[in-house]
C-alpha cells in the first residue's frame, strides 16, 4: 500500500504479510507481519505495531479494497465491519475510523433485471480520494433511484463527514453502470467508461460544484483490435489529461 508522509515529504510503502494461513481457514492468519519501504533510501524495515482489530475474524481480510492515502495516513476499508483501518505514516500506528451510519447499505445485495436476466449487485461501501479528502461511496439504492451518496471527511481531526448526492441524468443501468474511479482537480470525479464502438470509448466526469456530468470521448489506437480488450486503469492518465485540457 503506497502512501506519502506530508510532514517529511517522504513516500513509503506499507506491506502487510499474513502468516500461518491454513487451507480450511484462508482468511484467518495466526499472525501478521508489517514492513515499511522508504523511497528516500530504498530500504525495508520491520515495524512492531498492534492492530486495533481481531485478525482471527474474516473482517480483517475478506472484502478489503485498494488503499487510499489522505492526510499522511493509508486507509483500507474493512468492509465486513464497515469501518476503515488507517495507518499513520508519521507515528506508524493504526487506528479505526467509523464511517457514517447513513453510509451503511440498507441491503447487502440488490437483485435487478437487465436484458431479461436476473443480475446481482453487491452494495458494500468503498473508499476513494476526493479533492485531497477521504471519501466513502454508498451506492446501494442507485438501481432504484439513480443516485449515489458520497460521504467526504471534511474535518479529519473531528471526524466530520459531509454527504454529497450524485444524481445520474438517466437510468444508471442504461448508462452501463458507471462507478467513480478517481478524482480530478477542481472537485471533479471521473467515472468508469462505457464502450461506444469498436475504437471509441467514453467516460463521464462529474462536477461536484455544479452537480452535472460532462462526457469525455477518446479514440483507441488501431493496434487495439477491440475496445473491450482495454483495461480502463491503463488509460486513466490519458483521461485525466483530456478532462483537464478541454
Amino acid at each position: 500500500m503506497f502512501g506519502f508522509n506530508e510532514s517529511r515529504n517522504e513516500h513509503k510503502v506499507l506491506q502487510i504479510r499474513m502468516l500461518g494461513l491454513k487451507a480450511l481457514q484462508p482468511f484467518r492468519p495466526s499472525s501478521i507481519e508489517f514492513m515499511i519501504f522508504s523511497l528516500s533510501d530504498y530500504s525495508w524495515r520491520t515495524i512492531d505495531v498492534k492492530l486495533p482489530i481481531d485478525i482471527s475474524g474474516e473482517h480483517w481480510y475478506y472484502g478489503t479494497k485498494s488503499s487510499v492515502c489522505v492526510n499522511s495516513m493509508i486507509h483500507v476499508m474493512l468492509q465486513s465491519m464497515n469501518e476503515i483501518l488507517a495507518f499513520d505514516l508519521r507515528t506508524e500506528k493504526f487506528e479505526i475510523i467509523k464511517i457514517p451510519e447513513d453510509a451503511l447499505p440498507i441491503e447487502l445485495a440488490t437483485r435487478y433485471i437487465r436484458n431479461g436476466r436476473t443480475c446481482l449487485k453487491f452494495n458494500k461501501p468503498s473508499i476513494m480520494k476526493v479533492s485531497g479528502l477521504l471519501g466513502v461511496l454508498c451506492s446501494d439504492r442507485v438501481v432504484a433511484t439513480n443516485e449515489m451518496h458520497l460521504w467526504v471527511l471534511q474535518d479529519y481531526d473531528n471526524r466530520v463527514w459531509v454527504r454529497n448526492t450524485i444524481t445520474f441524468p438517466k437510468s444508471w443501468l442504461e448508462l452501463d453502470q458507471p462507478y467513480p474511479v478517481d478524482s480530478l482537480d477542481r472537485d471533479k470525479i471521473m467515472f468508469s467508461p462505457n464502450r461506444l464502438s469498436r475504437n471509441i470509448m467514453g467516460a463521464s466526469v462529474y462536477d461536484m460544484n455544479t452537480g452535472s456530468f460532462e462526457p469525455v470521448k477518446f479514440f483507441l489506437p488501431h493496434k487495439f483490435l477491440r475496445s473491450k480488450n482495454v483495461d480502463f486503469h491503463r488509460v486513466e492518465v490519458m483521461l485525466k489529461a483530456l478532462c483537464l485540457y478541454q
